[in-house]
């Protein structure tokens, strides 16, 4: 079932796929600039120095509000929101519903392609990234001076990459996982991703707000930065740490599966014919 549903995903999506990609070129640009901005404002960087690869494609991954907290969740849920509400438009759903045996498996299939999406779409923004290092010729040797590195210096450049994409990859199952959670009962695409888009701006208001209830926020566990050993840069709560954020994840990830194949077992074939 899985080749099946992989091919049927890129048939409906390539277009959008293409358009999202198309919009990491514009962000990767804009945080070539952004992340130097934000490592002046943190005096962490010295006047006229140049900006490495390494603190580039580092500060991308941590640039919390507006690519953290709203164009990554908004992207990777448009590309996911509709990945079962298009099987109840197309009909598809009906053979599944018919055979109760299927459900568990459909919905596994369902969560293995969000995952896989969610290393797709880190592959992505890692390639536009890559993608305005040789356009714009940025170094890859030379001084690091972002806080992940200065509070690393024991660990090596490859573990700190490693821990980024992981948490990465994670939160961004997580992310379309609610986002399908919401789609499926709200049975609307488009209601999940208004949700996703109105979390960002609350994530965004409690940030500038500086209120330490960011850290119960979903979007916030998957800014490796924010962590409080990066205090003073991150939540200076000592139980924020990367374990706390990986096991929110998981545990939102297996709640959210529960949530869905309650409703997906729950639902009678008959009522999904009649208001079809």
């Amino acid at each position: 079932m899985m080749p099946f549903e992989i091919a049927k995903y890129l048939r409906h999506c390539w277009k959008r796929l293409a358009v999202v990609t198309g919009i990491l070129i514009l962000n990767a640009i804009f945080n070539k600039k952004n992340v130097y901005t934000l490592l002046e404002l943190l005096d962490l960087i010295p006047e006229g120095a140049v900006l490495t690869v390494q603190d580039y494609i580092v500060g991308l991954f941590n640039s919390a509000q507006f690519v953290m907290f709203f164009i990554f969740p908004v992207l990777f849920a448009v590309l996911i929101a509709d990945l079962i509400t298009a099987d109840f438009d197309d009909g598809f759903i009906y053979l599944i519903l018919s055979r109760l045996e299927s459900r568990f498996h459909y919905l596994i299939t369902k969560c293995a392609i969000v995952f896989l999406m969610a290393i797709i779409f880190t592959c992505l923004v890692v390639i536009t990234a890559l993608f305005v290092v040789a356009v714009f010729r940025i170094p890859f040797s030379g001084e690091t001076y972002h806080y992940l590195f200065l509070a690393d210096q024991r660990a090596s450049s490859i573990m700190t990459y490693v821990m980024i994409l992981t948490t990465f990859i994670l939160g961004l199952t997580f992310i379309g996982m609610l986002t399908l959670v919401i789609s499926v009962y709200t049975r609307g695409a488009g209601i999940a991703v208004a949700v996703i888009i109105l979390l960002g701006f609350i994530h965004n208001i409690f940030y500038v707000l500086g209120s330490p209830f960011l850290l119960w926020l979903p979007f916030t566990q998957y800014v490796v930065g924010m962590h409080a050993n990066y205090a003073p840069f991150g939540i200076s709560v000592p139980y924020f740490t990367n374990a706390f954020s990986s096991a929110y994840l998981i545990i939102g990830i297996i709640f959210s599966f529960g949530l869905m194949m309650w409703k997906i077992r729950s639902s009678d074939i008959n009522k999904v014919r009649t208001s079809k």
